[in-house]
């Protein structure tokens, strides 16, 4: 469906959070709309395999597993769709989690932080 109102192509696109759920979904339809999309999860097993299924669909996509509360793996996440795909026009964070229900632990409340927030601020300022 390119060259409509929403033609991504030539348009480099990271989605983290994106092996299932919504963030396939985005993947999926950004690669649909022409953009080479760069795939992210914590699971290296699950983005080999996303990966796998969206090129076998002729889609430019390249899986780059990060964990995104590790600065170094954000950092490496972007280098690497850099590196793969020469630009990086868009980002979606779509990473998150809700914590343990009725937990006021601040180690749950630090983790919520670093993928729902913090995250975002890093890959933003990359």
């Amino acid at each position: 469906m390119q060259g409509g109102a929403f033609d991504l192509a030539g348009r480099t696109a990271i989605v983290t959070g994106s092996t299932r759920g919504i963030g396939l979904g985005i993947a999926q339809l950004f690669a649909e709309m022409g953009a080479n999309v760069v795939v992210s999860s914590e699971d290296a097993g699950d983005v080999a395999e996303t990966e796998t299924v969206l090129a076998g669909q002729g889609y430019r996509v390249r899986g780059i597993a990060c964990d995104v509360t590790d600065g170094a793996a954000i950092t490496g996440l972007v280098d690497g769709t850099i590196a793969a795909f020469g630009r990086l026009d868009i980002l979606v964070c779509n990473a998150g989690i809700t914590g343990e229900g009725g937990s006021w632990a601040l180690e749950d409340f630090d983790r919520v932080m670093a993928i729902n927030l913090r995250s975002m601020v890093t890959l933003t300022q990359l």
